[in-house]
């Protein structure tokens, strides 16, 4: 067999992979996506898809209790955009008798498809209307560590020799774990303005559900990759 037939031959069966039906079901047009979050120290949410209007969701059990996190399961559609809003109300807390009392909001999302955990930082937006939204301002992160300084300065001048954070001192003071269970220990706490303050706010995160590139195109590329190796050999 001469090396152009074999050429050919090559060719028809890269092109040939490259364009076979790729098996599709249902399962594949969404992704599961985990929604992890606590407010200091009630917090109520909203979701909103696409142009859609928002709608309110059902409190988590730890709605009113910002010592432990609430997580909620979605089956979201791929190519479609989601916003989620938190309302997080500084009202006083029952369980807690701190020196000063902070507003502070922490999430994580977790996505099945394997993109990547998006984590509350300065990524995720607050306002104190829902018309004026800017970067969240960030305090400290889920394992203690104070991510600003003034609010450390604050904290310890009310309690001195305590190295964490609030949130952390305090869980760790009433329960015996300080840092939020089920959310990263990167994630951070964030808020509206100076952490002394104590305001209520809102917090929006918006994203976008990827949509995977067909196997199909994966064989595309991988032949038209292959026929350029091959017009390469034969040209030299």
């Amino acid at each position: 067999m001469g090396p152009k037939i074999k050429k050919v031959l090559l060719t028809a069966l890269i092109l040939g992979l490259a364009l076979l039906p790729v098996p599709y079901s249902a399962s594949a047009s969404t992704v599961g996506v985990d929604i992890s979050y606590t407010g200091d120290n009630v917090v109520f949410w909203l979701m909103q898809q696409g142009d859609e209007q928002a709608v309110l969701l059902p409190d988590g059990p730890n709605a009113i209790d910002w010592r432990w996190a609430d997580t909620a399961h979605f089956e979201l559609q791929r190519g479609v955009s989601y916003t989620f809003y938190w309302w997080v109300l500084n009202a006083p807390d029952p369980n807690i008798d701190a020196p000063n009392n902070p507003s502070g909001f922490l999430g994580q999302v977790v996505f099945s498809s394997g993109q990547p955990t998006l984590l509350s930082s300065d990524s995720w937006l607050v306002s104190s209307d829902t018309q004026n939204w800017i970067p969240g301002q960030v305090y400290a992160d889920n394992s203690g560590n104070w991510l600003d300084e003034a609010a450390r300065q604050a904290f310890q001048a009310a309690n001195p020799g305590v190295t964490e954070s609030i949130w952390w001192y305090w869980k760790d003071y009433t329960t015996g774990s300080g840092q939020i269970d089920g959310i990263s220990g990167q994630a951070a706490w964030i808020g509206l303005g100076p952490y002394v303050e104590g305001n209520d706010f809102w917090v929006k995160l918006e994203f976008t559900v990827p949509v995977p590139i067909p196997g199909a195109i994966w064989l595309l590329g991988s032949g038209l990759i292959g026929l350029m190796g091959l017009r390469r050999k034969f040209m030299s």
